[in-house]
Parts: C-alpha cells; sequence; structure tokens
C-alpha cells in the first residue's frame, strides 16, 4: 500500500468530517467559556479554568504523592476517551482489513 492509498483509507466521509467538525467547534466554546483541557492516557477532562492554572508533574511538586488533595487521580471531574495517546516516535495506522499498510 502506498502513502496516497494510506491517505484515502483515513480520510473522513461527509458525514464523519460534520461531526468532527461539530467536536471542533465544541473545543472552541469550552476554551471561550473557560474550560481548562487535562489529557492522559487518552482521557480528556475538563476542569474549570477560573481556578486552574496549571497541571503539575511530580518533577515539578516533589513533595506530593498520590494521597496529596490536589492529586488529579482520585478526583472527580468530567472527562472521555477520545485518543490512543502516543509520545513523540513514529506512529503508524493498523488498518481494520488484513493489509495493514505493508
Amino acid at each position: 500500500m502506498n502513502r496516497d492509498e494510506v491517505q484515502e483509507k483515513i480520510e473522513l466521509n461527509t458525514e464523519q468530517r460534520k461531526a468532527f467538525n461539530a467536536f471542533i467547534r465544541a473545543v472552541k466554546r469550552c476554551k471561550k467559556e473557560g474550560v481548562f483541557f487535562y489529557s492522559v492516557l487518552g482521557n480528556v477532562g475538563g476542569l474549570n479554568g477560573e481556578n486552574v492554572d496549571d497541571i503539575m508533574t511530580i518533577i515539578e511538586f516533589p513533595n506530593a504523592d498520590s494521597n496529596h488533595p490536589s492529586c488529579l487521580q482520585y478526583m472527580d471531574f468530567p472527562k472521555i476517551y477520545v485518543v490512543a495517546e502516543f509520545a513523540d516516535d513514529n506512529h503508524f495506522v493498523k488498518f481494520k482489513d488484513s493489509n495493514q499498510g505493508e
């Protein structure tokens, strides 16, 4: 499979494009209303941006652990799993059919 064929397989159809555009509009509205987005392991959560300035790691907050009151892993906030999240290495699409881009 060449790059053009892969590109064709990943392109959104008309209804998918409409849905994705609605998602973009929703994200823009959330930002306008002050929602602070928090993403970890493919989950995107919404926090009150009127109060939240940033999210820190254990490196930036060395005296904290999972029992600290501000540890987000145990907090209740709206979230949704939306992505297969990766670091900055190369990523490859796996298709549902038997031809995996080879």
